[in-house]
């Protein structure tokens, strides 16, 4: 699969047509490749800046650019619902890895966009940069169903040519309505002759600040490298470190709540949970826990007359006490 990263001419302009709050925000760039694009987008504004990539290199060098970066697949991610707000979503442009053969394999295009709203939250604004010839009636339905207020233009002349993208912006609705007009409009995108990209006399969205602390954005399969970041937060990780560090671990013997009746005794020491001397001076005894297997046996008749012998073995738990004379007796 190719890297081919949003222009920086692109991303420039794009910033004209947004406002960005004066407080906290989060931004999302579900294929980051080296964070550069979202890092410019965002550049001196209050956003915090989250991305996933899945080439390793490359993720580790958005880490340097973004607040937090998953080395991950977007598809195999875990990210917290309606939080972030904005998305910057350039998609590969590939088709997914077919589950059945026989299945016909789908665009990655619409899998990644067909959930993108559950991220977004109501009043976000979705960035969608696909090529003009891949807004087919399944990604058109979506668009129309989540996201109002779109705009669509052309990358200008110099970058359109080597893969003729677009610029999809929209703001996320509150309630998910599909809209057949706009559905129809979108539908003409791949044959039509749309305008370029230009920067717009002032900013046309307003990118909403954060409703809540963002806490949920990890790998499915969190790495042993990414447990202290993921678990940063969590003040129990926090004592448990504090402990591992100190290498002193207090244990608390305290006595049950309610005195252990002589049954209870039994089993715990057939089971090798106490300790079994009991008694004083030439009194002493030892109690020990075990088991013996029993076999029982016995005989039935076949439905054809035939008589047969039927063994059945099973495990039976054994309390032995050894005295001072060293004889042993079978308590159980």
């Amino acid at each position: 699969m190719g890297y081919y990263p949003t222009p920086p001419k692109v991303v420039d302009t794009l910033r004209c047509y947004l406002a960005f709050p004066d407080t906290t925000f989060y931004a999302l760039d579900p294929c980051c490749g080296e964070g550069l694009a979202l890092e410019q987008l965002i550049a001196g504004t209050n956003g915090q800046t989250y991305g996933v990539e899945l080439d390793a290199s490359r993720a580790e060098e958005a880490r340097s650019r973004l607040t937090q970066v998953l080395h991950d697949a977007w598809e195999t991610s875990v990210v917290q619902h309606e939080a972030f707000s904005i998305c910057l979503c350039n998609p590969p442009y590939d088709y997914d890895l077919k589950e059945d053969i026989f299945a016909k394999a789908k665009r990655k295009e619409l899998l990644w966009i067909k959930d993108m709203h559950k991220y977004l939250m109501p009043g976000g604004i979705l960035i969608y940069i696909i090529q003009q010839e891949r807004y087919s009636p399944s990604i058109c339905r979506v668009l129309a169903t989540h996201y109002e207020q779109i705009r669509v233009c052309r990358f200008l002349d110099e970058e359109y040519k080597a893969f003729k993208q677009t610029v999809l912006i929209g703001i996320r609705k509150e309630t998910p309505a599909r809209n057949p007009k706009t559905e129809q409009a979108l539908l003409q995108i791949p044959k039509k002759q749309l305008e370029p990209l230009l920067p717009p006399s002032a900013p046309l969205y307003a990118v909403p600040p954060a409703k809540s602390e963002l806490r949920i954005f990890r790998p499915r399969v969190i790495r042993p490298k990414d447990v202290d970041r993921e678990t940063a937060y969590s003040p129990l990780y926090d004592r448990v470190k504090e402990v591992m560090r100190s290498g002193v671990v207090e244990i608390n013997r305290e006595q049950p709540p309610m005195p252990l009746n002589p049954a209870h005794k039994a089993i715990f020491l057939v089971a090798g949970c106490m300790n079994g001397a009991v008694g004083k001076g030439a009194d002493i005894h030892l109690l020990k826990g075990t088991e013996r297997v029993e076999v029982e046996t016995e005989t039935e008749e076949t439905p054809d007359g035939q008589i047969v012998e039927i063994s059945r073995e099973s495990r039976v738990p054994q309390l032995v006490a050894v005295e001072p004379a060293g004889n042993i007796l079978d308590l159980m």
